[in-house]
């Protein structure tokens, strides 16, 4: 992880009472070994509800965030950390005027940031971060006592963007693709507010990412029987595939397939992000692709195969010696071709 730039600004706001802004006058320390941990802890919330999109198209101010990260994109002058500061000041000052007139809304942290994740990965991000009171224990004296402390809760971000800078700078104009993603906690006096801000706007990509959950599955290892040993893969992929056929006509959720499959909702997005995929948690699944974790299926000459995908390279192969010639090793099917032949 390398982090570029931090800065965090806190717009203090409670529902039913007014919005206070707080800003800090300089960046962070990026050597900070606190700075990159808490910047890597909070890239990796992203796997949860997160969903793929662009910035809308708007006039007036609702497109301000757009434009002034345009303008620390692309000028030369002044410095880059000096165009950052002067980006996050304009932008949050913005939001302060959002909020203060939403009743509903409430406030937090807004962490700035423009990093590295990896080599291949350049990012920039915001992040909403509310307050939460913990426990502690403390002796004195021989006593334990149990006391309150308030600390940033990062585990659960209240709402987060993610823009892609290599994407974002090399995208077509007429391009289908998404460069802007976002954490959606389905919350309307959060979500809304802060949405409208950035000027984010979802563009579902159901069979992108239905290739790509297709992709993630076929490549995973299978999980573990009670015995503990991994379960054959044509018994996971039906799994899988009978998991997807309960959500009907909603929209499948890829952290609950996860919890039902491995026992942990963070398996599969966890196996996507350390292979640099991005999937959205929630979308509707394609069926023609995910039919093929059950069947296969070929034709050629009026000859019709359906095999299931474990299959191929085992039990079928296409022969080293021709490629016009499929080996089909089955002595049920070869018992089954000699009664079709031998029938009177």
């Amino acid at each position: 992880m390398k982090v570029n730039r931090m800065i965090i600004h806190n717009l203090k706001k409670e529902q039913q009472e007014k919005a206070e802004l707080l800003m800090s006058d300089k960046s962070l320390d990026t050597n900070d070994e606190k700075v990159i941990s808490i910047i890597t802890e909070l890239n990796s919330r992203y796997k949860s509800n997160y969903n793929q999109g662009v910035f809308s198209e708007k006039v007036g101010d609702m497109d301000t965030f757009q434009k002034e990260f345009d303008i620390y994109l692309k000028n030369k002058k002044p410095s880059t950390a000096e165009r950052f500061f002067v980006f996050t000041e304009k932008t949050i000052k913005l939001l302060y005027s959002r909020i203060d007139s939403i009743q509903a809304a409430k406030g937090g942290y807004i962490v700035y940031a423009d990093y590295e994740p990896t080599k291949s990965r350049h990012y920039f991000s915001v992040f909403l971060i509310r307050d939460v009171t913990g426990k502690v224990f403390k002796s004195n004296k021989n006593v334990i006592t149990v006391e309150e402390i308030v600390h940033a809760d990062t585990a659960n971000l209240a709402m987060a963007c993610r823009i892609d800078i290599s994407k974002y700078k090399d995208i077509a104009t007429d391009s289908e693709d998404t460069y802007l993603g976002f954490i959606s906690v389905k919350q309307p006096e959060t979500s809304a507010y802060f949405l409208d801000w950035i000027g984010a706007e979802r563009r579902k990509k159901n069979n992108e990412n239905s290739k790509k959950l297709f992709s993630i599955i076929t490549n995973m290892d299978p999980p573990n029987d009670k015995d503990g040993k991994p379960i054959e893969r044509s018994m996971f992929y039906r799994q899988v595939y009978d998991t997807i056929k309960t959500f009907g006509k909603n929209d499948i959720n890829v952290s609950t397939i996860s919890s039902i499959i491995f026992n942990d909702d963070a398996k599969i997005m966890d196996y996507a992000e350390e292979n640099d995929i991005e999937l959205e948690t929630e979308f509707f699944p394609d069926n023609s692709i995910f039919k093929r974790l059950r069947f296969h299926s070929a034709q050629g000459e009026d000859i019709h195969l359906r095999y299931p995908p474990t299959f191929f390279m085992d039990k079928i192969k296409i022969s080293d010696k021709d490629s016009d010639t499929i080996i089909i090793k089955s002595k049920s099917l070869v018992d089954s071709i000699l009664r079709e032949e031998n029938r009177q």
